[in-house]
Parts: structure tokens; sequence; C-alpha cells
């Protein structure tokens, strides 16, 4: 007898539940009905390839950067190619941490005042690194006066 009611009580409430309800129900008018949808694009398959191409770019180019110093000693275009490929890697290495925990959608105010400060700090590092390659004495012998402890 149990089963029974059981059944009975299970079978009501799905056709409970498969009734419309008045909640759900929306009358869709003329006006609503004659607005064309707007066609979505589809990605293009080079989406993103571009700038992960670039990324990969500027780590290769950091390796023979990295080494030379060691094989030629200080150079110019070594100190010239460290200046602009250091900060362009920090600058997409942080613009990573910010897309991922300041996204803009997210924090629109943090985030858009996070991205400026962003370019606006690699705009002024990489003006540093111009400027402490061409009046000093560089960033290659730079550091090998900080390992040597010349003055």
């Amino acid at each position: 007898m149990s089963s029974r009611i059981m059944c009975a009580a299970s079978r009501s409430a799905v056709l409970a539940a498969a009734r419309p309800s008045t909640l759900v129900r929306r009358s869709m008018s003329t006006a609503d009905a004659a607005k064309p949808v707007p066609a979505i694009e589809p990605k293009s398959r080079m989406h993103g390839s571009y700038h992960w191409n670039f990324e990969r770019a500027l780590s290769v180019a950091s390796i023979p950067l990295l080494v030379a110093p060691f094989i030629i000693g200080s150079h110019p275009l070594v100190d010239l190619g460290l200046g602009v490929v250091i900060p362009l890697h920090s600058h997409i290495g942080f613009g990573a941490i910010l897309q991922d925990y300041l996204a803009v959608h997210k924090y629109p105010v943090a985030g858009r005042i996070a991205a400026a400060s962003l370019y606006a700090a690699t705009g002024l590092v990489l003006y540093g690194c111009y400027q402490f390659n061409t009046n000093d004495v560089g960033i290659t012998e730079f550091v090998k006066r900080l390992w040597v402890g010349k003055q």
C-alpha cells in the first residue's frame, strides 16, 4: 500500500514539475520577434597565436642575450637587446597576472588602473634601460661589476 502511495506521489510531483508555470511563460510580441538576431562571427583559428608566437620569440631571444656577455664580454648591442627583451618579457608576465587576478570584466576600475600602471611602468623601465645603456656603463658591465665587487 505504501509503495502505491509513493508511486502516486512521485507521479504527481513529476506531472506538477512538467506543467508550465506562469512565472516561466513569456509572451513574445511581434516587435521582439521582428528584431534580427546579431550574427556571432566564429573566431579565427589564428586567434591568439600571434601573441603566443611573440611570447615565445621573446623567451627564445633572451637565451643568447643572457649567454653572450660570457662569450664576448660587454657589448652595446647585447645591452640594447637585454634592455628591450627583459622589460617586454616582464610586461607580458605581469600582464598575465593582472588578467588572471584583476580582470577588467570583474574589476572594471581596479583592472584598468592596474593595466595603465603596468604600461606606464614598462615604459619607464624601457626608458631607464636606454638611459643606463647610453649614459652609464650598460647592463652587462654593471652586472659584471656587481659580481666582481668593483666600484
